[in-house]
């Protein structure tokens, strides 16, 4: 089966759409309680690192044939991982943060984002390895 031709099963499209409100519902949710005293985007962060974190769990789970499924994993690493994370807004939070002349927060945001995100993912897998 192809590709595209996968996409067009019912069952994922419904998978994918059910997880991507949820993971947007989370994200809409910290965006709107996660108050930030500085400049800082935290609310973002939170959602990029969390969602990197959800994703490296949802593929190491994949890899040992423990997340078996194919609408589950739709559902969680495309669907909820893709509602829950931002790279958009992300974006706009640097060039925001560069407009208003913050440029050591830009930067350590941009920074403590890749940082964060690659370390997120990493530990997710690193906890199911050490769960098998």
């Amino acid at each position: 089966m192809t590709t595209g031709r996968r996409w067009r099963e019912p069952l994922l499209l419904l998978a994918v759409g059910v997880g991507g409100a949820a993971g947007t519902l989370v994200r809409h949710a910290l965006l709107s309680n996660v108050a930030s005293a500085t400049e800082f985007p935290w609310a973002v962060l939170l959602s990029n690192v969390g969602g990197s974190f959800i994703l490296g769990v949802a593929a190491a789970l994949h890899v040992t044939g423990r997340l078996r499924s194919r609408a589950t994993r739709a559902a969680v690493a495309t669907g909820f991982c893709g509602g829950l994370t931002t790279f958009s807004t992300w974006m706009v939070d640097i060039v925001r943060l560069l407009r208003d002349s913050e440029l050591l927060t830009a930067g350590a945001y941009l920074l403590a984002t890749l940082v964060a995100g690659v370390a997120a993912l990493y530990l997710g897998v690193a906890v199911v390895r050490a769960r098998s």
